[in-house]
């Protein structure tokens, strides 16, 4: 039909040439699509590449191998690490409750919250150091084991398990420096549990610890680099 349709607006040319335009430019066109379609293939495969990349702790940046998923191996990184964790996760957590408290968000809700996040970074940091990172560990290294299992899957699964316990710790907190100590002490503790877990496993996820791998690489970008050539 549509080699019927093409011979009508053709109708100077005999049905040889008529046939042998009609394919000839029907297979430059499906070659053309083909190459569009790879191509666009090719950017959506480098994107999610990129992406995946970015969410994991790898040494060699964004390359998604196994055997490069490298959290801080010294006292010294692991220290840094934790202060940018903290101070993404305890800015993102007070922007979230803050904007909540003034009915949503303004340009003064980014001051009020850096103000909170100031000191409150601290308790993020204190807790996390002390049991909130090693007990989230713990639980995620029992589904998935380094060098074996997918770099992504094993940094999803830190984070969410550190997020289970840091949230309520640092809600508890919350609620005793903001609400204080009263019979309704159980019920605020739970209730600002409810509005801030999903804040801070979503967080977490896309926001604040992506933030704290990015810095965290360019930081120690030489001394991982090392690190992972020594364990080859």
């Amino acid at each position: 039909i549509a080699q019927n349709r093409w011979n009508a607006k053709n109708p100077s040319l005999d049905n040889g040439r008529q046939d042998l335009l009609y394919y000839g430019q029907t297979k430059s066109i499906a070659g053309r699509s083909f190459c569009e379609k790879r191509k666009a293939c090719s950017v959506i495969r480098s994107f999610c590449r990129s992406i995946t990349g970015f969410f994991c702790c790898s040494a060699e940046g964004f390359r998604m191998k196994k055997e490069a998923f490298v959290m801080p191996q010294t006292k010294g990184q692991g220290v840094v690490f934790g202060i940018l964790m903290s101070v993404f996760m305890a800015y993102g957590m007070e922007l979230y409750n803050v904007a909540a408290k003034v009915g949503g968000m303004e340009n003064k809700v980014f001051w009020l919250a850096l103000k909170e996040a100031a000191f409150m970074c601290v308790f993020v940091f204190v807790f996390s150091t002390l049991f909130g990172n090693r007990v989230g560990r713990s639980l995620a290294f029992r589904h998935v084991t380094p060098g074996q299992d997918n770099p992504f899957f094993i940094t999803i699964m830190i984070s969410s398990c550190t997020v289970l316990i840091m949230c309520p710790t640092m809600s508890l907190v919350a609620t005793v420096i903001f609400t204080g100590v009263d019979g309704q002490f159980i019920a605020n503790w739970f209730d600002t549990i409810r509005r801030n877990f999903p804040m801070a496993l979503l967080w977490q996820l896309f926001a604040a610890g992506p933030a704290t791998r990015w810095c965290f690489r360019r930081i120690f970008k030489k001394q991982l680099a090392a690190q992972a050539a020594a364990q080859h």
